[in-house]
């Protein structure tokens, strides 16, 4: 499967905070979507990843949820994004629809090649450097950090690699030169310059 080079994960902000800073990024032509609510009840991930959905599919925009397989099935999203400490991607596969993508969250090789294993159609490597969105941390990895695993040869070159946490254009001019292809944002793309931001990444590594 074809993934955009640019995903946008959002805050976990409200219902209305979200589509506020979604909508914009959909209009400059965003392409890769990740809703990452943590800490809500099940009925409130359900309705705002609903209206989510809808509104990716509007712009032709994937659309991934974040830790929940049972509500991705119930929505038909294009896709689940599981963390380290979430369900088991074996027992998500069951879950999910064919046609559904899953993403894994890794930190070393061994992550990456469990991934692998259990058939997860792209790895989120990280974190590139500290990121205050998400708590709980695995150790950074630095550019050293994928250059080591990209060079590992156990390394699977045929899914993609998405460096995610902490990054912004120069730590993508870094990683491109490594050979990472696939970048992960957040708060990168939020706020009075997100826009602008994501033109620039755009005009780096296109779409």
């Amino acid at each position: 499967m074809d993934f955009p080079k640019i995903l946008f994960i959002s805050s976990n902000g409200d219902h209305q905070s979200i589509i506020d800073e979604l909508t914009p990024l959909l209009d400059a032509g965003l392409q890769w979507f990740q809703l990452r609510l943590k800490n809500r009840s099940k009925d409130d991930i359900l309705n705002t990843a609903f209206v989510c959905k809808q509104l990716c599919a509007d712009y032709n925009c994937l659309f991934t949820l974040n830790d929940n397989p049972g509500i991705a099935h119930q929505i038909d999203a294009d896709g689940v994004h599981l963390g380290k400490n979430d369900m088991d991607l074996g027992k998500a596969q069951n879950i999910l629809h064919e046609s559904q993508h899953l993403g894994a969250t890794c930190n070393t090789m061994d992550d990456a090649m469990n991934a692998y294993k259990k058939k997860a159609n792209y790895i989120g490597v990280g974190p590139y450097a500290f990121t205050e969105t998400k708590k709980n941390l695995s150790p950074t990895l630095g550019t050293e950090g994928y250059t080591e695993i990209i060079n590992d040869p156990k390394y699977r070159k045929n899914i993609p690699l998405v460096a995610i946490g902490g990054l912004d254009l120069e730590a993508v001019k870094k990683l491109s030169s490594v050979g990472v292809t696939h970048f992960a944002f957040s708060s990168f793309l939020r706020g009075e310059n997100g826009i602008t931001n994501f033109k620039a990444l755009q005009d780096y590594v296109g779409k």
